[in-house]
């Protein structure tokens, strides 16, 4: 979490350190700023409920979109979706179901939200503490997934919504590299289950036939030392057929 006069921003990656995540033109931290599977989790008996932000960015959304999206959830229900235009403060959420809930709000995958304050509803908010079996996905833009109709339908989000699992989504577009230090992150990070979308990226030519292999073996060494019996899945992209001819390590 970043801390600034009056907000606080939720990053992907250890904002604190970021000289140890170079990349061109900053593109990593770029990403890592983004809030693709983070989300806010409280209980409450509240009908309507509102969060407010520092303004949102006025780049033009995803996809032909309007407006960024924010999702509300509860239990593995997606419940409502809200459309914040580009330079927005405000998400609102009414009508919600009546009775004491278990609420998670979904902040947009594609841009970087400061919270200006707390939660908000009409009744009180309470933290929820999230005892779901925790599962840490790293990957490319297939798994940011900035085009999904909104946060709590990327394909990660799905998943974990489903099968009750509490998600760490850290997937970057255009930037899983297979970077060391990514491996130290995923390592220090608590994890029942643990996903590495691989590949796609590479395609840029950050590897060769020799260091590829290599980088992938380092990165789940460097996973397992911390996370010895945890199950680790190592997931190939589906066909790119305008890359398909691409010379790959």
């Amino acid at each position: 979490m970043e801390r600034g006069d009056g907000w606080v921003k939720p990053w992907r990656l250890p904002c604190s350190r970021r000289a140890l995540f170079p990349a061109p033109d900053e593109g990593l931290l770029g990403r890592a700023e983004t809030t693709s599977g983070v989300r806010l989790r409280l209980s409450t008996e509240s009908r309507k409920l509102w969060l407010s932000f520092q303004s949102l960015p006025t780049t033009e959304p995803a996809a032909g979109r309007s407006g960024f999206h924010f999702d509300l959830t509860i239990e593995r229900d997606l419940i409502a979706s809200t459309s914040v235009p580009p330079g927005g403060e405000e998400a609102v959420f009414d009508d919600l179901p009546a009775g004491d809930k278990i609420v998670e709000i979904w902040l947009s995958q594609e841009v970087p939200v400061a919270l200006k304050t707390a939660l908000e509803g009409d009744e009180a908010c309470r933290q929820a503490n999230d005892t779901r079996p925790r599962w840490v996905t790293y990957g490319s833009s297939l798994t940011h997934c900035v085009r999904a109709h909104s946060p709590a339908r990327t394909w990660p989000a799905l998943v974990a919504r489903r099968r009750g699992l509490h998600l760490t989504s850290l997937g970057f577009g255009g930037q899983c590299h297979l970077d060391a230090m990514m491996g130290r992150v995923i390592a220090d990070l608590p994890a029942d289950y643990i996903t590495l979308k691989l590949e796609i990226n590479t395609i840029g030519g950050s590897h060769s036939a020799r260091t590829y292999p290599a980088a992938i073996v380092g990165l789940v060494q460097i996973i397992r030392d911390k996370h010895p019996d945890t199950p680790i899945a190592l997931v190939s992209p589906w066909a790119s057929p305008r890359t398909r001819r691409c010379r790959m390590p």
